[in-house]
């Protein structure tokens, strides 16, 4: 089964977390489960039929996604938004580089190359003003401001530190 990615918050992945009592299979039941340590509160039964050696061949997930789509709903609530106008921006950009990938896949490269610049010069310096306000926005703080794992967060500042060393 692939991991359920929402677009932005790909560190959040969340999967159907399959329990079985006492640890033993068959397996009973099912629940959403997030990187980030969320574990869904509800549980659905498992139904259906065993493969050979207890294993399940597939198991219903609409209920532990439904309740990762809902966790992740109160993630992006309490990140910080974008601007509307760079969201825009940014929604306005990928769909021309996507159009551009179809018709100019070498402008598309171009393109993708100067973003890297745009990033490489804003990114480091955004890094270290947040790493000097680490003693006022804990990274607990600063991972949910980001939408990210806590661990996402500080392999992300990790990045934009290096970028230009």
């Amino acid at each position: 089964m692939l991991p359920w990615v929402r677009e932005g918050y790909e560190s959040h992945e969340g999967t159907a977390d399959v329990r079985s009592v006492n640890g033993e299979e068959p397996p009973t039941s099912t629940r959403g489960r997030c990187a980030c340590g969320w574990h869904g509160e509800h549980t659905y039964p498992v139904d259906g039929d065993h493969v050979p050696g207890g294993a399940r061949a597939t198991h219903d997930t609409t209920g532990p996604k439904r309740d990762w789509d809902a966790h992740m709903d109160r993630v992006a609530a309490r990140a910080a938004p974008l601007p509307d106008d760079v969201a825009a921006l940014l929604d306005e950009l990928r769909d021309r580089l996507d159009t551009l990938l179809d018709h100019a896949p070498l402008i598309a490269l171009k393109a993708a190359d100067e973003l890297q610049g745009v990033v490489a010069s804003t990114g480091p310096v955004a890094a270290l003003f947040l790493t000097r306000a680490a003693e006022v926005l804990p990274m607990s703080r600063l991972a949910e401001l980001l939408g990210m794992t806590e661990e996402a967060a500080g392999s992300r500042l990790a990045h934009y530190r290096q970028l230009n060393r």
